[in-house]
């Protein structure tokens, strides 16, 4: 095999930059994701390629694969590891300026979920699909866990009384059974705390790998506590506040649904992924395009972190109900939509003219 080409073009400040583009002066460093293969039971493959076409540009997933590449033995002798060496050799195509067919990475992802989880329905949309090539990718690479085990249930350990016990006991639970590259790139830890006039406050810990927010729930709650902003689009400020603080939650002990649910950081991950979460379809999320984005006002109190993100692709629908990912190399954005590459010009109208439903946000280094 030929080595890894990652050698993306450099900035420059020529402002006709169409033109550049267009002659081939500004490169991006590979090409759209195609399916050639008609697909049982994916009548449209376009979610599935967006969200792989992003999840290739992440620079862990570059730096994964960097190193697969140099111990290419780990993926010859290791029969579990059937997904990561579909992946590897698919991304293999994509980095290098082949024609990336994903049907073959389909194809074995398909067989392995249904094998994984017999009684699960794929539900044809970004969040479902990402949610669960994560988990299987964990599941295959965790040094911690047994390869047949279901490789992210949704751990909790809850108390009412001990709140420094049960968060011990929660990070003992994580270092002994979480340990893959993927838990280590894009882990999210939360603090909760349950109030209830009632009853005395429970406190849990968890972890996710995607957070979610609900954008029809959110707004609905915003408006009430704001009705002057009834007309206005959530920012994605306001989906954190949503998130993390006030939000209605059933009382787990008298089952009063007065309850509030207040959730905070405890650790962030490498990469930030955020699926939101429509139902009606109604509603746009204004995405916060600022240069550094930091999550420092949702950490827990008394944790102060240095850590400030940037945007690195969005997977959106379009009117046509097909799906396409927007993403950043080198400070240009690029659009794949099926065969097509073109480059955005005007980023904030572009990308805010469709719906995202999935944002990647890289940590700042």
């Amino acid at each position: 095999m030929n080595k890894f080409n990652m050698n993306f073009f450099q900035n420059n400040n020529n402002i006709n930059l169409q033109n550049n583009f267009q002659q081939n002066k500004i490169k991006c460093p590979y090409k759209p994701i195609t399916t050639l293969t008609n697909l049982k039971d994916i009548n449209e493959p376009t979610f599935i390629n967006s969200v792989l076409q992003s999840f290739a540009s992440l620079k862990c997933i570059n730096n994964w694969m960097q190193y697969l590449y140099k111990n290419q033995q780990l993926l010859s002798s290791n029969p579990n590891l059937k997904i990561t060496k579909e992946l590897y050799n698919f991304i293999y195509c994509l980095y290098n300026g082949q024609n990336a067919d994903s049907s073959n990475f389909i194809l074995n992802f398909i067989n392995t979920f249904s094998i994984i989880y017999k009684n699960v329905n794929l539900t044809q949309d970004p969040y479902n699909f990402l949610f669960y090539l994560l988990k299987i990718l964990h599941s295959e690479n965790n040094s911690s866990l047994n390869i047949n085990s279901d490789p992210q249930e949704k751990q909790n350990i809850e108390t009412k009384k001990n709140k420094n016990k049960m968060r011990n006991l929660f990070s003992q639970y994580l270092h002994k059974n979480h340990n893959s590259i993927i838990f280590k790139n894009f882990y999210n830890r939360f603090g909760h705390m349950i109030q209830c006039g009632n009853c005395a406050p429970l406190f849990k810990d968890s972890f996710e790998f995607i957070i979610e927010f609900k954008i029809d729930n959110y707004k609905k709650y915003r408006d009430e506590v704001n009705p002057e902003k009834i007309n206005e689009n959530l920012s994605l400020d306001e989906c954190f506040d949503c998130f993390t603080g006030g939000y209605n939650h059933q009382c787990q002990s008298c089952g009063s649904f007065k309850g509030k649910s207040f959730i905070s950081f405890y650790t962030s991950a490498k990469v930030l992924i955020i699926a939101l979460i429509r139902e009606n379809h109604i509603f746009k999320c204004d995405l916060n395009f600022k240069n550094k984005y930091s999550l420092n006002d949702f950490y827990e109190k008394g944790i102060y972190t240095n850590k400030y993100y940037h945007l690195k692709a969005c997977v959106s629908l379009n009117n046509q109900g097909k799906y396409f990912s927007d993403i950043c190399v080198n400070g240009y954005w690029f659009r794949f939509f099926e065969n097509n590459l073109s480059m955005l010009m005007n980023v904030n109208k572009e990308i805010h003219q469709f719906e995202p439903q999935l944002l990647f946000y890289e940590l700042d280094n």
